[in-house]
This record gives C-alpha cells, structure tokens and sequence, in this order.
C-alpha cells in the first residue's frame, strides 16, 4: 500500500494525483506552476468551515486541511453531529449541522472528489487504492443525488 500511495500521491519526481482539493483543482485547471498547499484560498476555507464547526485536525499544521482524508473526517464529523441532532429530536442542531454539511457538499467534496477518484483508478489501476476510490464513487454519487434532490425542491 505504501509504495502505491507513493507512487500515485507523493511522487517526488511528479506527483500524479494531489491529494489536496487546492492542488488537485489547480492541476487539473491546467494553470501553470507548482500548486500552494498551505495558503490557498481553497484550504483556507475548508479551514474555517472546520472552525465554524469547533474542529480541527490534529496535524492542522503540519498537513493542509484540504487533504481528502481530513475532508473525509470532517464530512463523517457533520454527519455524526446532524445524526446526533436528529436522535436528541433538536430541529435547531439539525437545520445547523444540514446547512454545514450541504455548504461543505457543494463548496467543496463535490467539486473535486468525484474527479480525484476517477484519477486515482486511472493511476491505480487494479491496485487497492483503485478500490477504495471506486467505493468512494459510489458514497459521492449518492451525495451528489441528494444534492440534486434537494435543488429540486428549490425550485
């Protein structure tokens, strides 16, 4: 696994696929020049989305908030707070944790995960990473439904 995760994510002498939302839509945009991880826009407002919410990954400081894992943990962490919200019946909790996460669904994890997954299988392959990204494809395609769903109540 760690060679894989080497080779597609962490390439020193070219990175296949970043694994940061910053990067990867910086990449895949098709700008010019190597992507900033630290001080984009992109991770500065997944990092404050993550403040707004009273969390923060540990390694904040040493490891973009933007990555797709702590991207991962922060949606699991909305859902297991708007579930809490739902299972206590506190409606105000539920429509704050369903604002943060539809927020987070359609400023970020939709606008790129989709696509980093696609990579991922692409670089991968059959490897495992290939794998986890297809599962990943399915839980994002059932997210973007939803959002889809909830437009068309909008409307």
């Amino acid at each position: 696994m760690r060679k894989e995760y080497t080779r597609i994510y962490l390439s020193p002498v070219r990175v296949l696929v970043y694994p940061y939302e910053s990067a990867f839509l910086h990449v895949e945009s098709g700008r010019e020049g190597v992507p900033v991880l630290f001080r984009s826009a992109v991770t500065l407002d997944v990092e404050a989305q993550m403040r707004e919410a009273g969390v923060m990954p540990k390694n904040a400081r040493k490891e973009p908030c933007d990555s797709v894992f702590q991207e991962f943990e922060f949606m699991s962490f909305m859902y297991g707070s708007l579930a809490a919200a739902i299972q206590e019946g506190d409606e105000a909790a539920c429509d704050l944790w369903q604002g943060r996460v539809e927020r987070f669904l359609d400023e970020h994890a939709l606008k790129w995960m989709p696509a980093f997954m696609e990579r991922t299988i692409e670089h991968s392959g059959e490897g495992l990473y290939a794998s986890f990204a297809r599962i990943a494809l399915v839980f994002l395609g059932m997210l973007s439904e939803e959002v889809v769903e909830r437009e068309k109540e909008l409307v």
